[in-house]
């Protein structure tokens, strides 16, 4: 398997996802960066400079849309723990290929053929009680029928029906939408260009270093034996996905697997891996405090750094012993490594400290 990362921008998507934020009335990013503190204990100041750049984007585009909120509350509104809204539904087979001759081989298809496409589309992606679809009975009564049978919100069935007897004019509507937006973005363009070549050259890195391992880096585990050709996602840049296989008409025939990762999925597991404590590693650090070497090595350098052989001298150890502890004391974060002049100085992590008080205040006072 063959990993290549590209710096195509996939307009429909990018817009998709502006709308998809936008109509849930709230600070979109500053919700996703309180959400990753509380989670993996990442400092906010960090997050602040990860998001700035496309926060800024995201609310130039959103400050310009003018499009009227009840429309787009009725095609792109939905609850997290409900089935997809209707734009989403009716972009699908559209909003993961971004380009013209894709998009008019899906429009030219008749309306019932694309009825059948979303019905299977949900009868596949979702679990709300769907029966499998009688293709060869297919009508309006089957269809009403067969949405009314199924689990979904009353509010979402009736958006549902609706869409069978008007689904021409709710995609027109919903197409004129998303390039409504998409012009606001590539007003945009070089900056969103900038990052998406930023996330190509960085990604491709990668690649080099970790080959078709690269993707258990980031738990994106694939178990298909095509080559993948990765697009960046700006706006919704914490996600990985791959291309549904629905979205190809001649899925069959196809040598590559199309697949998108955020451009801050990498930094962030960066970030994870440094200020993330699970259970393991709070365990793992107990441990260490408990040793009585470890910890009277960790007091000896709460306020001055010290080299080892300073710190065999104080503690009355041997060399060797702080070296052996300190290995384990620095793959723990609980101490850092400072230069001067050509010794090698060891100092207290106190973040670390504070993030091991935290973690434990979380789990046992919270």
């Amino acid at each position: 398997m063959k990993i290549t990362f590209l710096n195509e921008i996939n307009y429909h998507m990018e817009a998709m996802s502006v709308i998809s934020a936008y109509v849930k009335k709230e600070p979109y990013y500053e919700k996703i960066k309180e959400g990753l503190r509380q989670k993996y204990n990442i400092p906010m100041d960090k997050l602040d400079d990860l998001y700035e750049e496309i926060s800024n984007i995201y609310d130039f585009v959103s400050n310009n849309i003018d499009i009227p909120k009840d429309k787009l509350d009725f095609y792109f509104s939905y609850n997290d723990d409900e089935a997809p809204s209707l734009g989403y539904l009716l972009m699908s087979f559209t909003l993961y290929n971004d380009d013209e001759a894709t998009i008019n081989n899906f429009l030219e298809l008749s309306t019932q053929e694309k009825l059948k496409r979303y019905l299977y589309l949900l009868n596949e992606n979702t679990d709300y009680g769907l029966l499998k679809v009688d293709y060869e009975n297919f009508n309006d009564k089957y269809y009403v029928n067969y949405i009314n049978n199924s689990n979904f919100e009353t509010n979402t069935k009736l958006k549902y029906i609706l869409l069978y007897y008007n689904l021409e004019d709710y995609l027109k509507e919903i197409n004129d939408i998303i390039n409504k937006v998409i012009d606001i973005l590539k007003k945009k363009h070089d900056a969103l260009q900038y990052i998406a070549d930023e996330y190509q050259r960085i990604m491709s890195e990668e690649v080099e270093k970790y080959g078709d391992k690269l993707l258990e880096n980031y738990d994106f585990k694939v178990s298909i034996d095509k080559d993948i050709v990765i697009k960046p996602l700006i706006i919704r840049a914490n996600t990985l996905m791959l291309k549904p296989w629905f979205a190809d008409f001649n899925n069959d025939i196809l040598d590559k697997r199309g697949a998108y990762i955020g451009i801050h999925v990498k930094v962030l597991f960066d970030l994870i891996n440094i200020y993330f404590i699970n259970d393991e590693k709070i365990i793992s650090t107990l441990k260490a405090l408990g040793d009585k070497s470890k910890f009277d090595i960790l007091k000896s350098i709460k306020e001055t750094q010290m080299y080892g052989v300073e710190i065999a001298k104080k503690l009355n150890i041997t060399t060797a012993t702080v070296s052996h502890h300190m290995s384990n004391l620095y793959n723990l974060s609980l101490i850092n490594y400072v230069a001067d002049n050509n010794k090698m100085n060891y100092m207290l992590n106190k973040e670390a400290i504070e993030e091991l008080i935290n973690a434990l205040e979380n789990l046992f006072l919270k």
